[in-house]
């Protein structure tokens, strides 16, 4: 920290008795921590003998502080940053009336409301409070301090409509700089406001909760002439890019709009960009900007990070990077989850000599990567290369392992052929390699052992190729290996020794090869190791793990192999998942230490002796136990008790003799009584309600107040007027009705032609069929209906956000689906198709299942609606039918199989759970599943662009790769292999 001129500065012994003094008056501390500040402090500025400057940071003593203010009144500067003080030290900030500087950063305790003493103030020209845990809204007062210059409020819990907390912020005039970001502000932007502050050079607004058109926000823009950084992302901003206002901005250098809800094609947006000459970093990603790239792009020549992820560009990518040459500054380039198509532009990319990023993955870029890689060797500062999730083919070109820079290499999901050990044909320098993954390739031959001399490398992921020789002993020598996957091979060969010496190691993963030998004696050696996966491979032995030693693991799956012989488990087992199925185990020991378990599968063994009880892992959800050929399952931890083993005692019998006694006997008696309860509730319904005729006027509306409201219906809807139609389907109308008391209603009504139709008419009665005997939460509720020789129609809960078509079909509704929301509302389907499937006797084919038929209440859950289709499946017939449906929902068997039965629900229900994902029905998706491209089937090829991929959030980024795997198992061909609702919903819930 500079002092003033003409310093007289105090000796800073002499300091620091004083301070030490005056501390000890106002409140005894200990000399240890008087001691830790004094050797903190590492500045004091003088001026005419007066302490003008000070900075304290780093120092944790509020007590000390606070004699601070009280004891040099004089302050001009007060530095107390990265102090981590508790509560409101700044109560009597008010008494340093000649401050101008004042930062306080970096507290996270501090806490409690904006620290409104401040705007007492009144020379203040530097104020940052950010990182201090503020809460609650920014006070007006704050906007009288004229001579502010420089305003920094991010990364705190502010909150209120940014509108009305600034609404006097003109009156800072001299304010040149402006942080808001990381807060809780909400509304759209004080642009008259804003854009009236000429002397702004900074302004960050990111990471709010600010909405709006973004346009109508940058009206006046055109008045800061001299803005350099501007951050608007993490917003909600919609509409397209203010082009006008936004390029005229010539001293722009920075600008960062990502992570908003930007629309329109990015092509219009630029025509005026060539004016800012200045700009060095642009960053538009994760909207949904679509068309091509602009060419005026091309000459920001200054520009050195351009991010561009994550929105719906298209094109050629060749020709859109056709003038790329001359971004020569360039470094950072991310043009990753675009629809970019065609070869990769070689000679312009591999020119940007200075280029340390590139990311192209998730598009649709084809073509030999030898080819396109031709003159890498350029690129020799590269330290990121990601193409992954594309469609490249060809071997590996050599060039690559010349970018010695390079840190972080992913090539996973191409087409990618050939060995890996031709690309590694001589010494391999990329000695700063960290992360390397060629998962989902075809890659074959051998693992390349020069591997092991990358003594960086943390990540290595070789996952599902065709790679076919023995794990190489070298790979252990990559010591700082964390994360190794070879999972879904053909390697063979027993377990190298050398991988236990990988203390780092956190996930070792190799299942679905075909290793041989026994489990290294000395795999507890992996201190580190959370997950362990060895299953579906040809290991013997017995296992030898010292449970102790491994306090992290978690995951550990060692089933489908030949081990046999006794397991122990010593406390403390950290293990939450734990599958040993499908092996030759005799025992177990001390398994009650593993209480964290939530998965356990010991199934098809050959134990003998007493069982685990299931009821001692409190978090315990699924668990499967094959006993002496009682094959229980998979099942909820409260559906079966204590499992016992082997043969049992005297006294196991007589508790097995009760425990399957006693329940049929109480079974038994609640049958009975039912049975009863059942015919006597059903002679009271036929005397007090008409029954379905098929000539004459019967109305019933039930769970409603007991009287019949057909005239209520008839004013609600004038009739039937237009005005209150807010459907059509396929035999008639759907109309809102709002009654006196306030309830609404949606009645679907029989069109007039439609009604004299037997065909027509069968559907309607048989809706009223089949759903008078549905109950379940995601199911629309009957409430009623109505069969007149002049009106017919159904009375239906309403729902108030429509269809999940015309959700998804609308961009801004589209976007509220959240991928949380999406999730959920698959799983409710599910359930309602499982309930209708088997737990209705007889089970109750939808035989209509689409997004039209999913309707939305406010809630935005998901339920099923229009059973007019739907059939009554008869056990004691062959269940023919005409095919009915929605044409890209109907299961393909249909057209040469006239026989209907759950599994055309399954198949239109996986067509539905694409449709979810990718915002759109999947159309040429599903033809292009076939059996022989199939694995080329990615998520990414139908995710909904509109959506930000759900990075922050791995539960619900796990739970959408679920979903997309059970979709495409509800979608296969052959209807004998797809799950059952029942299936699907069980996985869905786990």
């Amino acid at each position: 920290m500079s002092s003033k001129s003409s310093n007289i500065c105090i000796p800073v012994h002499m300091l620091t008795m004083l301070m030490m003094l005056s501390f000890m008056l106002a409140s005894p501390c200990p000399t240890d921590h008087v001691q830790q500040c004094h050797n903190a402090w590492t500045n004091f500025a003088c001026n005419n003998g007066r302490v003008v400057e000070i900075d304290i940071g780093y120092c944790d003593e509020s007590g000390l502080i606070k004699a601070i203010i009280s004891s040099f009144p004089s302050v001009e500067r007060l530095e107390i940053s990265h102090s981590n003080l508790i509560g409101n030290i700044l109560q009597q900030i008010d008494l340093l009336q000649n401050l101008t500087y004042i930062s306080v950063s970096w507290n996270y305790n501090t806490g409690g409301t904006f620290p409104v003493y401040i705007t007492n103030l009144t020379r203040l020209e530097h104020l940052d409070l950010s990182d201090n845990n503020l809460s609650g809204n920014v006070p007006s007062q704050l906007w009288s301090l004229k001579n502010l210059k420089f305003l920094d409020l991010s990364y705190n819990w502010l909150n209120g409509p940014i509108l009305q907390s600034f609404a006097s912020m003109v009156n800072l005039t001299q304010l040149k700089h402006l942080d808001l970001s990381h807060n809780k502000f909400i509304g759209t932007l004080p642009s008259d406001q804003l854009w009236s502050l000429k002397n702004l050079k900074f302004v960050d607004l990111g990471h709010n909760q600010l909405t709006g058109p973004i346009l109508q926000s940058f009206a006046s823009m055109v008045n800061l002439t001299r803005l350099e950084y501007l951050a608007l992302s993490g917003n909600k901003f919609s509409g397209t890019l203010p082009s006008d206002q936004l390029w005229s901005l010539k001293n722009l250098k920075f600008l960062d709009l990502s992570h908003n809800q930007l629309t329109g094609p990015i092509l219009q947006s630029f025509d005026y960009m060539f004016n800012l000459t200045r700009l060095e970093y642009l960053d538009l990603s994760r909207n949904s900007l679509n068309g091509t790239l602009p060419s005026q792009l091309w000459s920001l020549k200054n520009l050195w990070i351009l991010d561009l992820s994550h929105n719906w560009l298209t094109y050629p990518i060749l020709q859109s990077f056709a003038s790329m040459v001359n971004l020569t500054r360039l470094e950072y380039l991310a043009l990753s989850g675009n629809k970019f198509s065609s070869t990769l532009p070689s000679d312009q990319l591999w020119s940007l000599k200075n280029l340390k990023l590139l990311d192209l993955s998730h598009n649709q870029l084809t073509g030999p990567i030898l080819q396109s890689f031709a003159s890498m060797f350029n690129l020799t500062r590269l330290e990121y290369l990601d193409l992954s999730s594309n469609s490249l083919n060809g071997t590996l070109p050599s060039q690559l392992w010349s970018l010695k820079n390079l840190e972080i290499l992913d090539l996973n999901q191409n087409q990618l052929t050939g060995p890996i050990l031709t690309s590694f044909r001589s010494k391999v320098d990329l000695t700063r390699l960290v992360h390397i993954n060629f998962s989902r390739n075809n890659f074959s031959g051998t693992l390349p052992s020069q591997l092991g001399s990358l003594k960086n490398l943390e990540f290595l992921d070789l996952s599902r190729n065709r790679l076919t020789s023995p794990i190489p002993p070298s790979f252990g020598s990559m010591i700082n290996l964390k994360f190794l996957d070879l999972n879904t091979n053909q390697l063979r060969g027993p377990i190298p020794q050398e991988l236990c010496n990988l203390q780092n190691l956190e996930t070792l993963n190799l299942s679905m090869n075909n290793i041989t030998g026994s489990i290294p004696p000395h795999i507890d050696y992996l201190k580190n190791i959370k997950q362990l996966d060895l299953n579906h491979n040809h290991l013997s032995g017995v296992i030898h793990l010292e449970f102790r030693n491994l306090p992290r693991l978690s995951h550990l799956d060692f089933s489908s192999n030949g081990l046999s012989g006794n397991v122990s488990f010593q406390y403390p087992c950290r293990l939450e998942y734990l599958d040993l199925s499908h092996n030759f185990l005799t025992g177990y020991n001390g398994l009650t230490s593993c209480y964290h378990l939530r998965y356990l599968d010991l199934s098809d063994n050959i134990f003998v002796g007493e069982a685990v009880n299931c009821f001692n892992f409190l978090s315990l959800e699924y668990y499967s136990l094959n006993v002496s050929g009682l094959d229980r399952g998979y099942c909820k931890k409260t559906d079966y008790g204590s499992v016992y083993e082997g043969k049992p005692s005297k006294e196991h019998k007589h508790i097995l003799l009760l425990e399957i006694l006693l329940p049929m006997i109480v079974g038994f008696c609640f049958l009975v009584i039912g049975y009863v309860l059942y015919h006597h509730k059903k002679a009271t319904m036929e005397k007090s309600q008409p029954k379905l005729q098929k000539h004459g006027d019967v109305c019933s509306v039930l769970n409603y107040d007991g009287t019949l409201a057909f005239e209520d219906f008839i004013k609600a809807t004038e009739d039937f007027d237009l005005k209150y139609c807010i459907g059509t389907g396929g035999y008639g109308s759907v109309y809102e009705a709002k009654l006196p008391n306030g309830k609404t209603f949606a009645l679907k009504k029989l069109h007039r032609f439609e009604a004299k139709q037997p065909a027509f008419d069968k559907s309607f009665k048989n809706e009223i069929e089949v759903l008078t005997n549905l109950r379940h939460k995601n199911i629309v509720k009957l409430y009623g209906f109505c069969l007149h020789n002049q009106c017919n129609f159904l009375v239906y809960e309403y729902m108030e956000k429509g269809s999940l078509f015309c959700a998804l079909s609308d961009n801004e509704f589209a976007v509220m689906l959240d991928w949380k929301t999406r999730v959920n509302i698959i799983k409710q389907v599910a359930h309602a198709l499982s309930y209708m499937h088997h737990d209705c006797s007889p089970p109750i084919i939808h035989r209509d299942i689409s997004s039209n038929n999913i309707l939305l209440n406010k809630e935005m859950e998901g339920f099923v609606a229009d059973f007019g289709a739907a059939k009554l499946l008869d056990p004691d017939s062959s269940n023919q039918t005409v095919v009915v449906g929605t044409l890209g929902y109907i299961a393909p068997e249909l057209a040469y199989n006239i026989i209907v039965n759950e599994k055309c629900d399954v198949y239109s229900f996986g067509v539905l759970a694409l449709e979810i994902i990718g915002g759109k029905h999947p159309g040429d998706f599903l033809t292009s599943l076939n059996c022989s491209n199939r694995e080329g089937a990615t998520l990414e090829n139908i995710f909904d662009k509109r959506l930000p991929y759900p990075t922050d959030d791995r539960r619900i980024k796990m739970e959408i790769l679920r979903v997309y795997d059970v979709a495409l198992a509800c979608i296969r061909v052959d209807p004998k292999s797809r799950p059952t609702m029942g299936n699907v919903s069980q996985e869905l819930s786990k």
